[in-house]
């Protein structure tokens, strides 16, 4: 019965994306499309990598969006060419726009740090113009972040940090 359900639930969802906007996700202007739950086994997922997600973004091997991600963020390796608030989980995450939520990622990248990255390797490249974009907490062997932020580590770099333990 819980399957049964669930399915139900599943090709509700797939039929009502399809009536809002072709083969895609919910969209109210074209260049505002976003979605629930983007799942997929690299390169195949449900939506396309120029959706926005508000919910789940899951993938089996690569979970590879250019817009925002709104939610949890789970596969081996993510990468968000948008802004990501929320919490990310893989082995490897790297997001080129800005960050706020959590990050547990054996090796994490981002160009814009106001949350928490945790992993092995922590690396902050501030890529934008406005100064003070990595000012969040990297707890980690080795951390390293181009603004001022909280640094826990066995090596941290950073010449603007407020505190290094």
């Amino acid at each position: 019965m819980k399957l049964k359900f669930a399915l139900l639930l599943l090709c509700g969802f797939a039929s009502l994306n399809a009536s809002a906007h072709g083969i895609g996700a919910i969209s109210l202007m074209e260049e505002k499309r976003w979605t629930a739950v983007q799942v997929g086994i690299w390169p195949l997922q449900l939506f396309d990598a120029g959706t926005n997600v508000y919910g789940l973004n899951c993938n089996l091997f690569l979970a590879y969006q250019n817009r925002d991600i709104y939610g949890l963020s789970i596969a081996p390796f993510n990468f968000c060419g948008g802004d990501v608030k929320g919490i990310t989980i893989g082995l490897s995450s790297s997001i080129e726009g800005h960050h706020s939520g959590v990050i547990v990622s054996l090796l994490s990248r981002t160009s814009s740090n106001k949350g928490i990255q945790i992993g092995v390797i922590n690396r902050c490249k501030e890529d934008f113009d406005d100064e003070d974009n990595c000012g969040g907490l990297q707890i980690g062997l080795f951390n390293d972040s181009d603004a001022p932020g909280l640094q826990i580590g066995l090596l941290n770099h950073n010449s603007k940090a407020w505190i290094k333990l």
